[in-house]
């Protein structure tokens, strides 16, 4: 064999040896992998941060105040309560007129009242020719202080319950029917009464 040759062979061996060396194979079985790595693989963590929490939601708009009420509004409210007022009060007749109706219209429930009494077997018309004479009394009064012409409007009325009260005495048997004069009598002093100013 030639020098050259033998230059030429070792020239080659050497770096085949070399990366058999550094694969870790062996360069008679040709067994191992050159590139495989036995250790697992490594998954980087997820590194992105949390999200951040909400902000606080704004605190409500505060309630809008009031507006000043309006000095012409406020008059013109006031004026029309003390219309409305004014035109609720009665005048003294009037006034007069409702007590005269309703002292004699107790007289004559008192009446009735006997009168029913008596029907079912009692009664006493002592009593009731007392209580008809103090509510005709009431009566009385209420057309005095009304003045103008209510007592002349009344005294129909009031014969009419005048005649109730007597035939308490003279009367054998009571009946509601006796007061059908009375009703046409405070009828009429109603309607006198409705257009008194």
């Amino acid at each position: 064999m030639s020098p050259w040759g033998v230059r030429t062979r070792g020239a080659l061996l050497g770096p085949v040896l070399a990366v058999l060396v550094l694969c870790g194979c062996s360069g008679e079985d040709g067994s191992g992998d050159p590139v495989a790595d036995p250790s697992p693989a490594t998954v980087a963590p997820d590194s992105a941060p949390p999200d951040p929490a909400p902000p606080d939601p704004a605190p409500p708009d505060p309630a809008p105040r009031a507006p000043e009420p309006d000095p012409a509004a406020v008059e013109a409210a006031a004026a029309e309560e003390a219309a409305e007022e004014a035109s609720l009060t009665v005048s003294p007749v009037v006034a007069a007129c409702a007590d005269v109706v309703d002292a004699l219209t107790d007289a004559v429930t008192r009446y009735e009242d006997v009168a029913l009494a008596e029907a079912g077997g009692s009664g006493d018309r002592a009593d009731a020719a007392a209580d008809m004479r103090a509510a005709w009394q009431q009566a009385q009064e209420a057309a005095t202080r009304g003045g103008g012409g209510l007592p002349t409007a009344a005294a129909p009325a009031m014969a009419a319950v005048t005649d109730l009260h007597d035939g308490l005495a003279t009367r054998t048997t009571l009946d509601e029917s006796d007061a059908d004069p009375w009703r046409g009598a405070r009828e009429a002093l109603q309607d006198w009464c409705r257009v008194q100013p």
